[in-house]
This record gives structure tokens, C-alpha cells and sequence, in this order.
């Protein structure tokens, strides 16, 4: 068995080799045309598991040894489903009648005449064609779509007609390429096609019909020579184009949609005038402006236009594309004057909507305001005599408002607008004729500042028209050019046909509020803070204090205007601006506070400057000219000086710093000085002093017997308070002869134990003259007389005390004249006396300590010298005088203690 099919495979491969048939359609028929082979076809069974098997007879015809033509039977082309074919055949030779053998290799017919042209949108699209199934599985058909193959299914999955099926349309645009078994057909989706092309309400234009896809891009639309793409396409989809297109003259255009290369038929479309406005003229004719679109041909000059209103031709004047302006004849009776038709012809293209002209109508075109007038434009308005502006205002009610002014085209009409009018609409009524409705939002408009604020902030309110307190919120901006802080206005309202807000503290009148509301042009308003008033000038010395209103915060900016000179201020707080006055300033009754710019009231102020008396000069007792230095001395002003009690008389103003007076006789420091200036007492801090008294001699008295001094110098004066001293002794029953004389008494010194007299060649003098001293070392007294007074010694004492670093000596030289023979004491008092009773002293006990006493002449602790030079020198000498005395005692007792021991041994 394994033999005879190895044999039966050789067998047929060998016929194979052999077998050299064509194939061919002709008709309904399949011709197989065989060279060089052994074997008449017989049939061909197709066999499909879905389908009854189909068996194709064959006639042949020999056409030399080893060649035939093999004809089917007419073949219904429909069944011819099968993927497994067998061929069966007969021996030419005619050895085998009986027996078909199978034949291999046999060619089979390709699919033809395939037909498969999809809509551009996803779907079933049928494929037709013949011999799509024979031999061949097909449950998917390839589609090649750009290199790339999709699959695509059959539907239904087995269909029963072999010439046709469905398929599963994925959608898409442009050629493409089907494989069905080796054969490969180029095909493309179906072009497109246009079934109407309108414009819409929007202003664009819409192509309805099919197979567009849905990708712009892809997308061309040919107007005429003008090519539109992606850029003007609104949108697309597989049956409905939007694209922008401007027509811009009446004609009539060819239209094409390319898609991905395929294209559709010519459409035309018709671009038709369209007047969309006429405004109307009086009976008698006029001039008449028809405003639309496409008005004008694209021939240009070679278009020809005609324009029939009613049965009124109307002349062209001027023509283009948006406006006709045409003359319209008088009317007539027989024309008609009410609802004719605008008939417009553009190179037999006319006008297809519908537009009714009517003599006499008034029509509003626009309104214009300039700030509470308003002007409406317009044609047939009438006259200020026959014509009414009917105004709706925004709360419903009407206002019927008479025109000021017209014009005799009767095309504009001039009313006011009244102020509290914000919105509406406006018509005009002329005679009969009523205009047509034009709504309006007045713009606001505003005049001036209303109130102004203080330069503290505050308030703020601008005055106008039509401010809607509803409408839109004001903004409003300083401009404050050339100042440091910026300056706000916050918190804007409207209310009684005003704006408020509260502004910021500031200055000066050159800013300017810029109101802008929404995004109207903005009004830019000049206004400044209110001027200072409510000024109280306080003077302190030179510091003028003013007290005022609106004066700021800024010192910089304030100035004060006086006696036509212009002063700065040192400082501003809390409403107080402070001034340094000149020197030369005097009363003003026309004083100005200028605050950056803001003057107080232009009648000015009065400003009473008191004089400031700072310093004066002295004088001798026996009075004289006297200068007083200050500042704003008025030679205008009265002025009267009290020292003490007694006037300073001849007041005479040299300067305004300076003035002199006649200073009465007196003396003393500190008088109080009395200044009146116009009656007006001034307070000063001022006193007077006389010059200090002076010694230039004296006279010589015994001291001891004392008697009169007579003493010469300058700066005497009676006064209750005067006194001399004379060392420590007291000059009394003081006479004033004049400024340069005086005398006194001193009286006798009283001899006792304790005195002690001087043996300097001169002594300490002292005058006071009411408070005033003066001092020095000049007094002389007349020389000792021959018999010195009795010198009475204490018997309670012996010796005289001495300083404490003798103290030891001192001590025992008591006790030793304690023991003494008191026979011895009177021998040696009397022979001791006149030398040395200016020495001896009364004594202490030894048991308490010295009491210090004054002793006279000696030092000079107690004596005054108004002279610094004096006083240094009298106290030097004072101090080499007890310097001596003390060294002489300490000698004197040593002595004496020497001469008791001696006499007592």
C-alpha cells in the first residue's frame, strides 16, 4: 500500500509538471485552456462546511495532441463558494473512459471586478465582486489604509452570496488598498458631496451632504478662485461643514469640498444684496442712505445696479460694498408714500429679503451726549416745533421732553437730558410718526468738588449727573504729583447726585481725583484740602505759636506771611505750627498761614508781636541813659519803663532791637523793671542793678578813740540797708553827702582784757550800699598815741592762751605763777604794761577748752571785699599777721617763764 501511494504521489506530481492549463472567463462560463497536457477537464466540486457543495461540468475540445479547451456550463456566479476545490479529469487518449482522475495544479480564477467604496463614517459598506469565495476562506477582508492593515469583519460572518458581503466600515478618508487572497485592489472612500450650502444667523456658512470625515485638516473648500482651509472651518463631521466666509460683493460663486484628495461635484452658491437699513425723507424727497451688505457687484465699475422703491426710481449717488446712497424723488399720490419696497438689482441678482421704506418717518441712527446734552441723529426727525423725544426712563416712566435745537435736514435733534435719569430709551415722535425705540446708559458726568476735606481727612464729595447709586461702582485715584505720602480716597458711594468717600490726610490743592467708572474714559478732578482757619497766634519770647485748623502735619509746608516777608515753620504738632520770629518783625493786622499752597483767609489775620526784653544795661546811683537789647521794638508803639518805683523816663527806640531811657536815682541789684507797651503790660524777667559802690579814700581815726571816717568813691546812695565796716567794727550813723561822698561814726574801742588791737600798718574797710559791697585793705588808722589805755587783766588768768602745739608750756607757765608770791605780781604788772599790754589776753582755764573769740585786726575771716583781687590779698596778709603774732607769743612766754623760774629759784 505504502508502494502504490509513493507511486500515486510520483504519478501526480508528474502530472502536475505536465498539466499546463490557463484560466479564463468569458460570460458566465470558465474556459481552461490546456497546452502540452494528457487530460480533458471534466469538473470542478467546491466544497464548503457552511454551504451545499457545487460541482461545474466542463465540455472540452481537443485542439491538437496534447492541447484542449475546456468550457464550463453557465455558472450562477453567486454560489460559487468553496475553499476545498477538486479537479477532475479524463485521459485525452481515451484509455480510461470511465475513470475522472484528479488533476493538480490547476489554476483557479482571481476575484474580479471588486467594487468596495465605504462612506468616510464607521458602518457596514458592502463589497461586491466575483469569485470572491472560490477557493478561498474569507471570514475578514484586509484593508491597507496607509501601510498599515486592519482587519475587517465580515458581517454576517458566513455570508451565502459569493459576489457580495458586508464588512465593518471603521471610517476614514482618501484611497486605500483591499487584499483578497494574492490579489490586491487600489480603492478609495466614497467623495464627497454636497447636497446645500445656506449661510446661518451667526454670520457663517454651513455645506450639508456626506462623506466629509472629520478632520479639517484634510478638509479644502474651493469659493470661486478662493481656496479655504483649515483656518476657516468652524467645524466638520462626516455630514455637515461650518466654515467662516466674508462675502464681500453680490455674485454667484461655484463651490467644491476636497477631501484627502477626493472631491466632491460643483455646487454653486448665490451671494444676494442685502439692505438692511433706509432711513426716510420728507414727502418732498431727499437723499436716502440704504445700509447693508453686499450692496456692491464684483464686476466693480462694470457691475450694473438699479434701485427701485416702489415705483420711485432712486438715482445713485455713491456705491460700495456696505452703503448706497441714492436721491429719492418728491412723492406722489398715485406712488404712495407708506410701506414700499426696497428693490435692489445687481447684475440681475436681486434682493431676497424684505425691506419697506415709508416717506417721513423719523428714525434714530444714534444718540450722542456731551455732558447734560444729548443730540440725536437721525432722518425725518421734524423740527423743535413738530417733534417730541419720548423718554423711558430706567423706572418704567415716561418723560416727554421738548428738542432746543434741530437743524433743517430735520436729521438731528439737541435736548437735556434731566439728572437723574441714568438708562432707558429714547423715541421720537414727529407729528403722527413715531421713530423707532434706541435704548441709552447716560454716561455720568460730574462738575465739581462739593466739599472738600480737611487736612486731617475726612469727607469728600464730588458733584454730578446721572450717577446711578445701582450702577457701576466708581474708582477713584489721587493724583498728588511731587508729594512723598500717597494720598487715598476710600469706601466710594453714590448717593443724591453725588459721589462720597473718605480721603486720607494730606495737603495743598493741586491734586486731582480720577473717577472712572467701569470702562468709561475717566474725569479727572481738580480739588485740594480745605485752607487753615480758626488761627490763634501765641507769642513766647521769639517763638510765634499758631493754633489752627487744617494746618497739616508737614512743618515744610507751612509759611507764614508777615509784615510782607515770608517766615518757615520750625515744627508742626498737634495743630500748633511754631515760628521763629525775626528779630524785625512787628504787629500785623494782615498775617496769612500758607499751608502747601492753601493760603488762610486773604484779609489775613492780626498778630499782636510784644516786645522781648532780654537784657539791660547798668548805671551809676546817681542814675543816667540806660540801653535795654531785645527784640521787636516798634517806634510805632507806646512804651513806658518803671524801675522800681520810678519811671525810666525819655524812652527812645533806636532800633528794633534797641531802645534807651533816663534811669532815676537809686541803687541796688535785681529792681524790678515794668515794661508797657500800648498799655498792654509785658511780662519779662527783667531786673535792673546799679553799679556796685567803689573806695578810693578814706580819712584816719585813733583806734582806740574811734571818731568820724570820712570815705570818697562813686556808687553811694541813701538806703536803709547800707553799712561799713571797718575790720570787724561797725561804722555807724552813715551819712550820704552825694554818689562820691559818705561819712560815718566809729566809735571808741572798750578796752578789756580780751581786746586786741592791730599793729598792721593798715585794715580790712567794707561799704554795702543796699546789698552792693566793696572791700580792700586801704583803711589807715592814725598812729598809737604816747600813753596806751589801762589794760585791765582778768585775775582768773596769768597768761595768755597760746596754740595747741604750746599747749604742754602753756600749762606748766600756769601752774608756776599760781605758786608765785602774789607780792610779786603787782612789781611785775606795772613794768610789763607798756610793752606789752597790745599782747596779753585773758586766758582760759586749763581745764576747758579755748572758746574762740574774734580777735581784732588779726585775721581777716570777717572782712568782704566785692573785689576777688582784694579779698585774695587781704587774706594772705591776714595770715602772715597771726602767723607773726603767734611766733612773738610763743617768744613772750618762754621769757616770762624764764624770769618767774629765775626769781622763784
Amino acid at each position: 500500500m505504502k508502494i502504490l501511494y509513493v507511486l500515486l504521489v510520483i504519478v501526480s506530481f508528474f502530472n502536475l509538471i505536465r498539466a499546463g492549463f490557463n484560466v479564463s472567463v468569458e460570460g458566465k462560463k470558465l474556459v481552461y485552456v490546456g497546452t502540452k497536457v494528457d487530460k480533458f477537464l471534466t469538473n470542478i466540486i467546491l466544497k464548503d462546511k457552511s454551504c451545499p457543495t457545487v460541482k461545474i461540468l466542463f465540455t472540452c475540445i481537443r485542439k491538437g495532441k496534447d492541447s484542449c479547451v475546456c468550457k464550463s456550463t453557465d455558472l450562477d456566479f453567486t454560489k460559487l463558494i468553496g475553499s476545498t476545490l477538486t479537479f477532475n479529469g479524463k485521459f485525452m487518449d481515451g484509455k480510461d473512459k470511465t475513470t475522472e482522475h484528479p488533476m493538480i495544479g490547476m489554476p483557479i480564477p482571481p476575484p474580479r471586478d471588486l467594487k468596495f467604496t465605504p462612506s468616510t463614517e464607521p458602518g457596514l459598506s458592502l463589497v461586491t465582486g466575483n469569485f470572491l469565495r472560490f477557493g478561498y476562506d474569507v471570514k475578514t477582508l484586509n484593508v491597507i489604509i496607509g501601510g498599515k492593515t486592519k482587519k475587517l469583519n465580515l458581517d454576517p460572518p458566513i455570508p451565502k452570496d459569493a459576489t457580495k458581503f458586508n464588512v465593518k466600515n471603521l471610517g476614514g478618508s482618501g484611497s486605500f488598498s483591499v487584499q483578497l487572497g494574492t490579489s490586491i485592489f487600489k480603492l478609495s472612500f466614497a467623495s464627497p458631496s454636497i447636497n446645500k450650502i445656506e449661510s446661518t444667523s451667526n454670520g457663517q456658512f454651513k455645506i450639508t451632504g456626506s462623506n466629509f470625515y472629520t478632520d479639517k485638516r484634510l478638509i479644502k473648500i474651493e469659493m470661486g478662485s478662493e481656496v479655504l482651509t483649515a483656518s476657516s472651518i468652524v467645524s466638520v463631521n462626516n455630514g455637515l461643514i461650518v466654515f467662516n466666509y466674508e462675502p464681500k460683493f453680490t455674485q454667484s460663486l461655484s463651490v467644491k469640498v476636497e477631501v484627502n484628495g477626493l472631491y466632491s461635484s460643483l455646487s454653486h452658491l448665490k451671494f444676494t444684496p442685502l439692505p438692511l437699513s433706509i432711513n426716510s425723507v420728507p414727502e418732498i424727497g431727499g437723499v436716502v442712505t440704504i445700509t447693508g451688505k453686499l450692496l456692491k457687484g464684483a464686476l466693480g465699475d462694470k457691475s450694473k445696479t438699479s434701485i427701485t422703491i416702489g415705483s420711485y426710481p432712486c438715482e445713485i449717488i455713491s456705491q460700495i460694498s456696505s452703503e448706497i446712497i441714492c436721491k429719492l424723488p418728491h412723492s406722489t399720490g398715485k406712488g404712495g408714500i407708506k410701506k414700499l419696497k426696497v428693490s435692489i438689482d445687481i447684475d440681475n441678482i436681486f434682493n431676497t429679503n424684505a425691506l419697506e421704506y415709508s416717506y417721513g418717518i423719523p428714525k434714530i441712527l444714534n444718540i450722542k451726549q456731551n455732558g447734560t446734552n444729548f443730540a440725536i441723529e437721525g432722518t425725518s426727525l421734524g423740527t423743535i416745533d413738530t417733534s417730541r423725544i419720548i423718554v423711558t426712563d430706567q423706572n418704567k416712566q415716561e418723560n416727554t421732553i421738548s428738542p432746543t435745537n434741530g437743524n433743517d435736514g430735520q436729521n438731528v435733534l439737541v435736548f437735556t437730558l434731566p439728572p437723574k435719569i441714568f438708562s432707558g430709551s429714547f423715541v421720537v415722535s414727529n407729528k403722527e410718526d413715531i421713530s423707532n425705540k434706541l435704548d441709552f446708559t447716560t454716561t455720568p458726568v460730574l462738575t465739581e468738588p462739593l466739599t472738600l476735606a480737611s487736612t486731617e481727612g475726612g469727607l469728600f464729595e464730588i458733584s454730578g449727573f446721572y450717577l446711578d447709586p445701582s450702577g457701576v461702582k466708581p474708582s477713584i485715584q489721587i493724583e498728588n504729583t511731587g508729594k512723598t505720602n500717597p494720598i487715598e480716597c476710600t469706601d466710594a458711594t453714590i448717593a443724591d447726585s453725588k459721589i462720597s468717600c473718605t480721603l486720607s490726610s494730606g495737603t495743598g490743592n493741586k491734586m486731582v481725583a480720577v473717577v472712572t467708572f467701569g470702562t468709561d474714559q475717566p474725569y479727572r478732578i481738580a480739588f485740594g484740602y480745605q485752607a487753615p482757619f480758626g488761627l490763634e497766634p501765641t507769642q513766647n519770647e521769639n517763638i510765634l505759636e499758631i493754633k489752627g485748623r487744617n494746618l497739616g502735619s508737614d512743618a515744610s509746608l507751612v509759611e507764614l506771611t508777615l509784615n510782607n516777608g515770608a517766615i518757615k515753620a520750625d515744627s508742626l504738632e498737634n495743630g500748633v505750627a511754631s515760628f521763629t520770629l525775626p528779630e524785625t518783625a512787628k504787629p500785623d493786622g494782615n498775617a496769612i498761614i500758607i499751608v502747601d499752597g492753601l493760603s488762610s483767609d486773604p484779609n489775613g489775620f492780626k498778630i499782636q508781636i510784644l516786645p522781648i526784653f532780654k537784657s539791660i544795661s547798668s548805671i551809676n546811683t546817681d542814675g543816667g541813659s540806660i540801653s535795654i537789647i531785645g527784640s521787636f521794638f516798634d517806634s510805632k508803639s507806646t512804651i513806658t519803663i518803671m524801675v522800681g518805683e520810678k519811671p525810666c523816663d525819655s524812652v527812645t527806640i533806636s532800633s528794633s532791637t534797641t531802645l534807651e531811657c533816663i534811669a532815676p536815682k537809686g541803687s541796688g541789684t535785681n529792681n524790678p523793671v515794668i515794661l508797657t507797651v500800648d498799655d498792654v503790660q509785658v511780662p519779662s524777667q527783667l531786673t535792673f542793678s546799679y553799679n556796685p559802690p567803689t573806695i578810693l579814700s578814706t580819712t584816719k581815726v585813733s583806734q582806740i578813740k574811734g571818731g568820724n571816717v570820712t570815705i570818697t568813691g562813686t556808687n553811694f546812695a541813701e538806703n536803709e540797708k547800707n553799712s561799713i565796716t571797718i575790720d570787724s567794727r561797725n561804722c555807724g550813723n552813715i551819712v550820704v553827702f552825694d554818689s562820691n561822698k559818705l561819712e560815718c561814726s566809729l566809735e571808741p574801742l572798750i578796752v578789756t582784757s580780751d581786746t586786741i588791737t592791730s599793729d598792721n600798718p593798715k585794715s580790712f574797710i567794707n561799704v554795702t550800699i543796699n546789698g552792693q559791697s566793696f572791700g580792700d585793705t586801704i583803711f589807715e588808722w592814725n598812729p598809737p598815741e604816747s600813753e596806751a589805755p589801762i589794760e585791765t587783766i582778768s585775775s582768773s588768768s596769768s597768761s595768755s592762751s597760746s596754740p595747741s602745739s604750746s599747749s604742754s608750756s602753756s600749762s606748766s607757765s600756769s601752774s608756776s605763777s599760781s605758786s608765785l608770791s602774789p607780792s610779786l605780781s603787782p612789781s611785775l604788772s606795772p613794768s610789763l604794761s607798756p610793752s606789752l599790754s597790745p599782747f596779753i589776753s585773758k586766758s582760759q582755764s586749763p581745764s576747758v577748752n579755748p572758746k574762740p573769740t574774734p580777735i581784732t585786726n588779726l585775721n581777716g575771716n570777717n572782712k568782704t571785699n566785692t573785689n576777688s583781687n582784694n579779698n585774695n590779698n587781704h587774706s594772705e596778709n591776714d595770715e602772715k599777721n597771726h602767723s607773726n603774732n603767734f611766733k612773738f607769743r610763743q617768744s613772750f612766754s618762754f621769757v616770762l617763764f624764764l624770769i618767774l623760774f629765775i626769781l622763784f629759784v
